[in-house]
């Protein structure tokens, strides 16, 4: 029996990308995150997968945004750690762990004051960094800031990742605002499309507006067809149930 792939927003990835962190129901201008937990069904190549995904703040200050896919008897953990200071991120380490696939497995530390960031896992290697950059999971609230800070204003954007021992440059363009039904129910959502420039793969994903883009659905596709998806079945946002616009 073939072992399903983490669906990630990063081509080796196909099954753990929750791509969307979460803000909370504030005024729309607020750039403040608030903790949260969310249950998403993941489908990838037919299996069904369990991925729960949570933010917390921790005493120090820091941020830890984490997620736990269930996949046959095992989990695969992925976490990110980083601080935040005038609407924009700065992360500090990022780790993914997979028992089923040792050979993806990744871990970075980053140094703000050298502007560098080491992958410990693999080679050791040590990338120079020009400018912001992210690891898979502190872009994806550096995304959820950015809309939510200048909602009428987003239109597309390109943000640098680390991939493992490479940067890699992600593009993300406005597509459109409908109404779409998840296990969560009904919303109104910005939709979104993901993907990098020379590729053919790219993912949509639907956000909804009246909970400051929190991620409710996402497609993957490779050569025109739907390969993976997950959809929101349930959140708790700083104490409180997500519920449909």
């Amino acid at each position: 029996m073939p072992t399903p792939k983490p669906f990630f927003i990063s081509a080796q990835r196909a099954l753990l990308i929750a791509l969307l962190a979460v803000v909370v129901s504030l005024p729309a201008a607020a750039n403040t995150i608030s903790p949260y937990q969310a249950n998403y069904l993941a489908h990838s190549k037919g299996f069904k997968l369990k991925l729960e995904r949570s933010l917390r703040q921790q005493d120090n200050g820091q941020w830890q945004l984490s997620n736990i896919t269930q996949v046959l008897f095992s989990h695969i953990t992925e976490s990110s750690v980083f601080t935040l200071a005038d609407k924009q991120l700065q992360p500090l380490s990022y780790h993914y762990d997979n028992p089923l696939s040792r050979k993806k497995n990744s871990s970075l530390l980053f140094d703000p004051a050298a502007n560098t960031v080491q992958e410990r896992e693999r080679n050791k290697k040590t990338l120079a960094l020009t400018q912001p950059s992210y690891d898979q999971l502190s872009f994806q609230m550096q995304l959820r800031l950015d809309l939510i800070n200048n909602p009428q204003g987003f239109k597309q954007k390109r943000y640098q990742l680390v991939d493992g021992d490479d940067l890699k440059q992600y593009q993300v363009e406005l597509v459109g605002e409908e109404t779409i039904k998840v296990g969560a129910g009904s919303f109104t959502a910005v939709k979104l499309k993901q993907y990098r420039p020379g590729k053919e793969k790219y993912t949509l994903i639907w956000l909804a507006k009246d909970w400051q883009y929190f991620i409710l659905r996402l497609q993957r596709f490779k050569k025109g067809s739907s390969d993976s998806s997950i959809e929101l079945q349930n959140a708790i946002i700083d104490g409180k149930p997500i519920s449909a616009s």
